[in-house]
């Protein structure tokens, strides 16, 4: 029919002929298939031909068509509105996850992980013939999967070839050339072919692109990008570098016009322009760095020359920023010290040495140095433009922060808070504000004001709202643990799961850590143990791994109370050894001796609990507040209790239940009272409300 001969002219006689055939020579249900049919073209007399056949097949015999575009058959509206048509579109016929891991188990016998899988779906995009072609590539050189996979087909030797075999070397010329160029574009629409392109109708060639199935898919309305293997294919046939410069400093301007730093951005470093890059990476760090957009970051990053690092030492911290947030706190602080230098080398008046500096504090502090941190911050401070409103309320905040959580000083800590909130008057930053709100609540919290602090934390989540911003996390679980202490337990779950429900998605371990270490706390105070075990551990181990000591610290510390509250002193006891072997600061080293005070009781040993409580009671006071103070009087009550002076032990007993009454440590009395034997007694001898105890 294709090549016009007679037979094929009356393709109604043609046809009839087959469909005759097909009637009475065969008795069981056939399949015919036709692949590439896409290859015929638009006028060819088969269309018409293979449309009558469809219409006229009988009930057992099917027709499958392979095209890469729609087939012109006159009759396909007809045969879907009665249902006698199935299709697949390309986005039907891509694998899974799951599909390539039944795949992969089931005909090939190899497993891989969970990391794997996603990586093999990620780079084929589902492609069934870009896996298998992978699978075969394993087999040579006895390389595996993995390897092939983790060299992220750095030969592409059979998709090159098949690639420029069966499309692209089909193509006429001006299609091969709009290909090749346009690969340059992640996404492609009509403007920025026009723009980047230099080409008057870009809307011809992407019709004809989507109509032709050449592994283009719609990314949006009016956008469309490459299958990414073809895509890479494509790039490589750009073999003029000058050209392919070209390509994306237009795509890099086009992109920077839209608002589209982030795209543009890596146009730059592809054009081999790292100083226009590095002026929107500058433009837009704190941004970045507040999404937790470390990957992304990291991948600009590592494209820049080490002397491009040294014209811009600010690039140094940002570096150390990412080692930070991977706990690779040695090498940040390697990074800080290398920014020091080449700034000292300008003579210190780059404005990028305050954040320097700053961030360089926040290193030091979670390795326990606090003293060298708050040193570093005066600097910092210093060194702030006046300006500069934002950075200089996170030094305050941070200065805050380290003054309480690191030396237990609150009234240094509160003049940092007050300068702060001056600053802060008249400006429109509300992650700013909640940022010194959060300090002032903790500050509350730590000279034992808890309802105060609860209140204002209840204002902080309701202004947080849905809004993500980097470590917002330990917001929610900060807020949680005051909850907690304040007796709200319903309220602390909710916070915990609005908090998991906000960092969702962001590559932000530290928050995942807190509200980690948060439900652990939570589930420590509703008496589930497991549950709380299981938390508690988990955020240590994050801790651990990141080497935040000052967390790792606090983790062990919950961990010993649980140990306590399960029955299991010597469980208790290890775990504060261990903290012991971490370097304390003044805090920790109060909590030590105040956890040994109530192990020493609950074991009945109360020479030992007097003697820790004695050393540690008045530093309790003045670094705790009440909460330091409750734990003191209760230690001294069921000293006293066990010592067979039950007066005494009721007076300190009752102390201690009026402070918790007053300043809302209702959930830390009930939590403390559930797990100690003689403190129970007490509290049912001094009648004590049961509701209370049990809330």
């Amino acid at each position: 029919v294709n090549r016009g001969t007679d037979i094929g002219k009356n393709h109604r006689l043609a046809m009839g002929t087959l469909l005759n055939e097909l009637v009475e020579k065969r008795n069981e249900e056939l399949f015919i298939f036709l692949d590439d049919y896409h290859s015929l073209s638009d006028d060819s007399e088969v269309h018409q031909a293979l449309d009558y056949f469809i219409d006229h097949l009988p009930p057992d015999v099917h027709l499958v068509i392979a095209s890469r575009k729609e087939p012109p058959l006159p009759s396909l509206p007809k045969w879907r509105a009665k249902r006698d048509l199935a299709e697949l579109s390309r986005e039907a016929l891509k694998f899974t996850e799951e599909e390539i891991q039944s795949l992969l188990e089931q005909f090939y016998k190899i497993s891989l992980s969970e990391n794997e899988i996603k990586g093999l779906a990620q780079k084929t995009e589902g492609w069934i013939t870009g896996v298998q072609l992978i699978l075969q590539a394993a087999g040579r050189d006895g390389r595996t999967v993995r390897e092939i996979l983790n060299a992220y087909l750095e030969e592409h030797g059979d998709l090159f070839r098949y690639f420029a075999g069966e499309i692209f070397n089909r193509e006429r010329a001006e299609l091969r050339d709009f290909l090749k160029r346009s690969s340059v574009l992640d996404v492609m629409t009509a403007e920025s072919c026009r723009y980047v392109l230099k080409i008057k109708d870009p809307v011809r060639h992407l019709e004809e692109l989507v109509n032709s199935n050449l592994f283009v898919t719609a990314a949006g309305p009016g956008e469309y990008r490459y299958h990414r293997l073809f895509r890479e294919f494509l790039y490589d046939q750009l073999s003029d570098p000058a050209e392919r410069n070209g390509l994306h400093v237009r795509a890099a301007e086009h992109h920077e016009k839209n608002g589209e730093s982030a795209k543009a951005i890596g146009h730059y470093l592809s054009a081999d322009k790292p100083r226009e890059a590095v002026r929107l990476i500058d433009r837009d760090r704190e941004r970045l760095i507040n999404r937790a957009q470390f990957a992304l970051l990291r991948s600009w990053l590592e494209r820049l020359a080490p002397q491009i690092y040294d014209e811009f030492p600010w690039l140094y911290a940002v570096q150390a920023v990412l080692c930070k947030e991977q706990g690779k706190l040695e090498q940040a602080e390697s990074l800080y010290k290398q920014a020091e230098k080449q700034l000292q080398e300008k003579g210190n008046k780059d404005p990028s040495r305050a954040y320097v500096l700053y961030e360089k504090s926040i290193v030091l502090h979670r390795k326990g140095e606090s003293k060298e941190a708050l040193d570093v911050l005066k600097q910092a401070l210093k060194s702030c433009a006046p300006g500069n409103i934002d950075l200089k309320t996170s030094i305050l905040g941070f200065t805050a922060q380290v003054w309480l959580e690191g030396l237990g000083d609150s009234q240094k800590a509160k003049t940092c808070l007050n300068q702060a909130r001056k600053l802060l008057k008249g400006t429109s930053n509300k992650m700013q504000a909640v940022y010194i709100e959060q300090k002032q609540s903790v500050l509350w919290e730590s000279i034992g004001e808890k309802r105060r602090a609860f209140n204002i934390y209840k204002g902080i989540i309701e202004m947080i709202g849905d809004d993500y911003s980097h470590l917002v996390g330990s917001y929610f679980h900060n807020a949680a643990k005051v909850a907690l202490d304040y007796g709200r337990y319903d309220w602390a779950g909710e916070c915990l799961n609005k908090g998991r429900a906000v960092c969702r998605g962001y590559e932000d371990i530290f928050s995942e850590s807190m509200l980690e270490f948060g439900y652990g706390y939570l589930y420590l105070f509703k008496g589930q143990w497991d549950h709380a075990q299981k938390h508690l551990e988990r955020a240590h181990d994050i801790f651990k791994e990141m080497n935040w000591t000052r967390s790792v610290c606090i983790a062990l510390r919950q961990l010993s109370r649980l140990s306590r509250y399960r029955g299991d002193p010597e469980r208790a006891l290890h775990y504060l050894e261990l903290m012991k072997q971490q370097p304390l600061g003044p805090l920790d080293r109060i909590a030590v001796l105040m956890e040994q005070a109530m192990i020493g009781i609950f074991k009945e040993q109360y020479g030992p609990a007097r003697e820790a409580l004695d050393s540690c009671r008045d530093q309790a006071i003045k670094y705790f507040g009440k909460m330091g103070e409750i734990i003191c009087y209760l230690s001294e009550a069921g000293i006293q209790a066990g010592l067979k002076k039950p007066k005494e032990a009721e007076r300190w007993f009752l102390k201690a239940v009026t402070l918790s009454k007053d300043y809302g440590f209702d959930g830390l009395l009930a939590c403390e009272l559930r797990a100690s034997p003689i403190l129970c007694r007490l509290a049912q001898k001094c009648m004590i409300e049961k509701t209370y105890l049990l809330t």
